[in-house]
C-alpha cells in the first residue's frame, strides 16, 4: 500500500506540475503581453518565434525510426533526450553518440553517458549536443544579394539528468540543461528543465508502459553582444553640447523556449526471450506548433542467444513509424507532392553482446517533405 501511495501520489503531483507548467502556454492569449510572448492563437504559428528550437530535434536513430513515438518505450541511454525517466531501466553504464545530417547542410551531434547508482535504484546521466552549419553570406538592405562578409552560427546544450525508481512499476526523472546560442556574434543563454514519468506494468500478460513528459520549461532567451552596441547622439541634446556621442544598446525581445508536453503509451504485442514486438502511440503538444500524433513499432529478434558456445550474442531490430502534423491539412493544396510522406521514419539496428561489453548500431531515415530526407546514425556502448 505504501508503494502504491508513493506511485499514485507522485504521479498525481507530476501531472499537476506538468499541467501547471503548460497551462500558461495556452492561456496567455490576451493583449497584455507583446505578441512574441503571447500563447499561440488559433491559426497562428510560432515557428521561428521561439528560442533554442534546435532542442526539438529528436536524438537517436532508434526513436526517429519509430516516427518519434518513443517516449514511453525508451529504456536506454538515449532517454537523456526523450524522457529522463527512461534512464531508470538501465542496468549497466552506457555511452551514446548520434549524428544527424539535416537539410540545408546542418549537422547535429549529440553524445551522452549514463550509469546506475544507489544499488540500481537511481541512474545519473550527462549529455552534450551541438548544432553547426556552414558559413553564410551577410545580406543587408543595401546588398540584398550578399555582402563580402561571412558569418557563422551554432547552438549547444549541456545537460545533467537523474532518474529514480520509486517502486517496481513507477520511475520519475529530471534533466537540467544550460543552452547557448551564437548567431553572428549575438549570444543568448537559457536554463531549461525536463520532467518525465514512466508507469510500467502488465496487461493481458504483456508489458504496457505509460509516460508523461514536459520538455524545455525554463528561462527565456535574450540576445546580447557587441553588435547591439552603438555610439550615437540624439538630434537635440543641449544639456552637454560638447559631450560627443553616447553609448547606446539595442534591446531585443525575449524568446520563450520550445516547451513541449507529451503523453505516450507503449504495449508489447509479442514478448518472449527470443523476440518482441512493441507498438507505440504518442500525443505531443509543442508551444510553437500544432499538436502532433505519432505511431510506431519495433520488432526485435535474437539471432544468437547468449552463452551459446562462446558465440557473440546478436539481436537485430526493424522499426517504422509516422508523425502526423496538423498543418499537413494546409499543405494538401500545395503543388509539391513531396510533402505527402513528411513525418515518415524507418530504420534498423544491430546489437552485439560480448563477454565484457556490448555495442549497438542503429540507423534511421526521416522524411522532411519538400526539404528532403535525413540520415540518422547512432552508436551505443554498454559496459
Amino acid at each position: 500500500m505504501k508503494k502504491l501511495w508513493r506511485s499514485v501520489g507522485l504521479g498525481s503531483f507530476m501531472g499537476v506540475l506538468l499541467l501547471a507548467a503548460f497551462t500558461p502556454v495556452r492561456a496567455q492569449t490576451t493583449g497584455d503581453l507583446p505578441p512574441i510572448l503571447q500563447g499561440r492563437e488559433e491559426g497562428f504559428s510560432f515557428i521561428g518565434n521561439a528560442g533554442g528550437e534546435f532542442l526539438t530535434i529528436p536524438v537517436g536513430a532508434r526513436g526517429v525510426a519509430m516516427g518519434q513515438a518513443f517516449t514511453a518505450v525508451v529504456d536506454d541511454v538515449s532517454a537523456l533526450w526523450w524522457n529522463p525517466a527512461g534512464l531508470g531501466f538501465m542496468r549497466s553504464p552506457a555511452a551514446f553518440f548520434t549524428n544527424i545530417n539535416m537539410p540545408l547542410d546542418l549537422q547535429y551531434n549529440y553524445a551522452g553517458v549514463g550509469a546506475p547508482v544507489f544499488e540500481g535504484n537511481g541512474v545519473i546521466g550527462a549529455a552534450f549536443g551541438v548544432l553547426t552549419m556552414n558559413e553564410m553570406q551577410v545580406t543587408t538592405i543595401a546588398q540584398p544579394t550578399g555582402a563580402p562578409e561571412q558569418f557563422d552560427s551554432w547552438s549547444s546544450s549541456t545537460q545533467m539528468s537523474y532518474a529514480h525508481n520509486l517502486s517496481d512499476r513507477f520511475t520519475a526523472g529530471m534533466s537540467f540543461k544550460w543552452v547557448h546560442e551564437n548567431i553572428f556574434g549575438l549570444t543568448s543563454d537559457a536554463f531549461q528543465f525536463d520532467f518525465g514519468t514512466n508507469y510500467h506494468t502488465t496487461f493481458a500478460g504483456r508489458g504496457i508502459r505509460l509516460a508523461f513528459v514536459v520538455q524545455n520549461i525554463g528561462t527565456n532567451f535574450k540576445s546580447e553582444g557587441s553588435r547591439l552596441q552603438i555610439a550615437a547622439r540624439p538630434p537635440e541634446f543641449p544639456t552637454f553640447p560638447n559631450s560627443g556621442n553616447l553609448a547606446l544598446e539595442f534591446k531585443t525581445e525575449d524568446f520563450r523556449p520550445p516547451t513541449t508536453l507529451k503523453t505516450a503509451l507503449a504495449y508489447y504485442l509479442v514478448e518472449s526471450e527470443s523476440s518482441s514486438f512493441i507498438v507505440n502511440g504518442e500525443f505531443s503538444a509543442p508551444r510553437q506548433l500544432q499538436t502532433t500524433v505519432s505511431v510506431g513499432g519495433e520488432w526485435s529478434q535474437v539471432l544468437t542467444p547468449a552463452n551459446n558456445g562462446g558465440a557473440v550474442a546478436t539481436t537485430v531490430s526493424a522499426r517504422g513509424g509516422y508523425t502526423y502534423q496538423q498543418d499537413e491539412e494546409e499543405l494538401d493544396s500545395s503543388p509539391n507532392d513531396s510533402d505527402t510522406l513528411r513525418g515518415l521514419g524507418f530504420g534498423a539496428g544491430l546489437q552485439f553482446d560480448f563477454t565484457t561489453f556490448g555495442a549497438a548500431f542503429d540507423y534511421a531515415f526521416r522524411d522532411w517533405g519538400r526539404l528532403g530526407g535525413t540520415n540518422n546514425f547512432s552508436v551505443s556502448v554498454l559496459f
